[in-house]
């Protein structure tokens, strides 16, 4: 889909459908463009009168057009009460007037932009939240399919932005952003959802050499012989049941080159997980594909920061395998050595994980980042606890979480802090190693026990754990976002790392305080 801003008369743009939202205002009712109105010959006012919650949020209404307008139909979207519009109002009416088109197998749309009375409704804002709608809404894994006069293949083209009331360049600066930010959730969203058989280890090295050469970013890729020089057993031992041979991968992205300071993003990358000799049964194993989602979420991050040209130096480190079973798998009961040097061990297979994310957390606080962030598919606990739609966030610096949760309201890929209380210490301790790869028996606070086994691997670095086991691959979709591979949390760690660089005070504040308990 192409998108563009136009400064054209809605009644005058040559197209398919013609999306108009149509909001609920205090003391005024219905509001529907009087353009629109009188080009259909005062119809969508007879609609109102006809279905009176046709202004409601989500709700969608097709007119056909008979001349007198460009566009073949007019799309009236539900927007609500004018007052409480957001930008994700504006994300869903985009999303799911793409859909809606895409679905009725026309080419094209133009969507009106009305000025909205709100302090945080920028143009800008606007304009992104439009794009990101548009283009998400659009998408469909469908590159397995083989078209049909019964499945065509239909793609909606062209998508024009029509400004009414507000700054035209604005929209446009707004909506450029907007569209790359789509684009590298979607490069994340396919790899999520492209079958294992496709995406292995040696596939996701691939996608990150050509990322690299794109963006000029610097490559270092870790093979199977490297990380036994490194020591990189825990890895090692996840990958040693697949035919399939691990790596590591980082990406550097220099985007202050004057500035020694660097931010560190690990993405867990198992590109497949049967659960290895705890297998997993059926009903549980079918989508485990999705378990490199944070590997694939790190590579559109920093493809993203690179496109939008962030100030900031940036660090990706994915390690990558498959959890397969065969009589070389690892056991329940071994003890592995980390490249930390730390012993551990395995309680369950199935928790591996936190085993190649131990060794790729250590490798990364080497290099002496400000912040270490990881990305993983952890628990089946967090989907338990937060559902399909919020990211579960553990941290040693409180004031990161609460930026993290702020910037998921902004964009709304939600984001929710557990506590990592002292008292779950004892849930990874060792009794013949020093830590083991399981928390307590029963599996209570799994996800924070997992976290917990992670903080092992980080030294004193600001750390931050996303579990993105609900939203990264779920099963209803909403607006814009289908069924199936999401592109989580890329929107959320963007605006956080924006945070990070408006308000870099949040890293020496944390410090402060923690340097303040050790003298307590």
């Amino acid at each position: 889909m192409k998108v563009s801003v136009q400064k054209t008369d809605p009644i005058k743009a040559k197209v398919d459908v013609l999306v108009a939202p149509i909001f609920k205002e205090k003391n005024k009712g219905i509001i529907i463009p009087a353009a629109v109105n009188r080009a259909l010959k005062g119809l969508p006012q007879k609609l109102i009168k006809e279905k009176p919650k046709v202004a409601d949020e989500g709700s969608q209404n097709i007119l056909y057009t008979t001349g007198g307008i460009g566009a073949k139909a007019v799309l009236l979207a539900g927007a609500g009460e004018k007052e409480k519009v957001s930008a994700n109002t504006i994300r869903k009416i985009a999303g799911s007037a793409a859909r809606t088109v895409k679905a009725k197998q026309y080419s094209s749309l133009a969507l009106i932009l009305p000025k909205l009375d709100s302090k945080d409704l920028t143009a800008d804002a606007i304009g992104q939240a439009a794009a990101e709608g548009l283009l998400l809404g659009d998408y469909s894994f469908d590159e397995y399919k083989t078209p049909s006069k019964e499945n065509p293949k239909t793609t909606v083209k062209e998508a024009l932005i029509l400004p009414d009331g507000l700054p035209v360049e604005s929209v446009q600066k707004g909506a450029k952003k907007g569209a790359l930010i789509a684009q590298n959730v979607i490069l994340a969203r396919d790899l999520v959802n492209r079958p294992a058989n496709v995406v292995n280890p040696a596939y996701m090295v691939d996608v990150a050499r050509n990322l690299a050469k794109k963006h000029r970013f610097s490559l270092t890729v870790w093979d199977q012989t490297k990380l036994k020089q490194e020591k990189m057993n825990t890895l090692l031992a996840v990958a040693q049941g697949s035919v399939n041979k691990p790596y590591l991968v980082m990406l550097e992205y220099k985007g202050n080159p004057k500035s020694k300071d660097l931010y560190a993003v690990v993405g867990k990358g198992v590109c497949f997980d049967s659960g290895g000799l705890n297998i997993k049964p059926t009903g549980y194993m079918e989508n485990m594909k999705d378990d490199m989602s944070g590997a694939a979420a790190s590579y559109a991050l920093i493809a993203l920061a690179a496109e939008l040209k962030l100030p900031m130096n940036l660090l990706v480190v994915a390690p990558l395998v498959e959890n397969s079973v065969d009589g070389g798998s690892y056991r329940p009961s071994d003890i592995i050595k980390s490249a930390s040097g730390k012993t551990i061990e395995i309680g369950n297979t199935d928790a591996e994980g936190r085993l190649i994310l131990a060794d790729a957390l250590f490798v990364a606080s080497k290099r002496k980042p400000k912040l270490i962030v990881d990305i993983a598919t952890l628990t089946g606990a967090c989907v338990v606890a937060l559902g399909e739609v919020i990211v579960g966030v553990m941290t040693n610096r409180d004031a990161l979480a609460k930026e993290l949760v702020d910037a998921g309201l902004e964009t709304r890929e939600l984001a929710w802090q557990l506590p990592m209380f002292s008292e779950f210490d004892e849930a990874v301790k060792g009794d013949i190693t020093d830590i083991k790869n399981t928390g307590w028996s029963k599996g209570e606070a799994g996800t924070i026990t997992a976290a917990v086994f992670l903080r092992h691997f980080i030294g004193n670095t600001p750390w931050v754990h996303l579990d993105i086991a609900g939203p990264a691959y779920v099963s209803r979709g909403n607006a814009y976002t289908p069924k199936g591979g999401t592109g989580a949390p890329v929107r959320l760690m963007l605006r956080f790392l924006e945070k990070l660089i408006e308000k870099p005070e949040i890293l020496a504040k944390e410090k402060k305080k923690e340097e303040s308990k050790k003298g307590e």
